[in-house]
């Protein structure tokens, strides 16, 4: 699940010290949410992704600078085809944390796309409200009734990358 020079652990640790109260995957999620509608704003999304800590965040210039990094990763990654990205989760612990930051990632996703003004995906292709549906599925589940095999885990993670790239198209 990488491919980015920070990953979901390390992001974690400054969001934390931060004084966040939202995760990387979901604050990765509502990244990627935001730019896959808003091409055009690309240097106001990071300040809007931040902007409820923005004192906070001012001081906090490791957290700034990862997720700057991780912003322009993701963009370069998108950027074309946009199959290059991939969801910012962790990549071992516990199944019902991994299944937490999912679940998190999606729900970032969904407001992601809220702030950028799609809400419910009225203005989506069918296939693209079809996988907006299933995203939001995905938000709404309980960690602790997601199956502990690790090959649905990695098909649900699949399952909700498939429908982030029908959205953005």
């Amino acid at each position: 699940m990488g491919g980015y020079s920070v990953n979901y652990q390390q992001l974690q640790r400054l969001v934390h010290d931060a004084g966040l109260q939202q995760s990387s995957a979901e604050l990765h999620g509502r990244m990627l949410g935001m730019m896959c509608v808003d091409q055009g704003r690309c240097r106001g999304i990071l300040d809007q992704l931040l902007c409820d800590e923005a004192q906070r965040i001012r001081q906090a210039t490791a957290l700034r600078a990862a997720a700057e990094s991780l912003y322009r990763e993701t963009w370069e990654a998108l950027d074309g085809a946009g199959l290059g990205f991939s969801l910012l989760l962790p990549e071992e612990g516990e199944h019902v944390e991994r299944c937490r930051a999912l679940i998190e990632w999606s729900r970032g996703f969904l407001r992601g796309l809220a702030i950028v003004g799609v809400d419910g995906g009225h203005d989506l292709e069918l296939n693209g409200r079809h996988a907006l549906a299933d995203i939001a599925r995905v938000a709404r589940c309980d960690p602790h009734n997601i199956s502990s095999d690790d090959e649905e885990y990695e098909e649900a993670c699949e399952f909700v990358w498939i429908a982030a790239v029908l959205v953005r198209e």
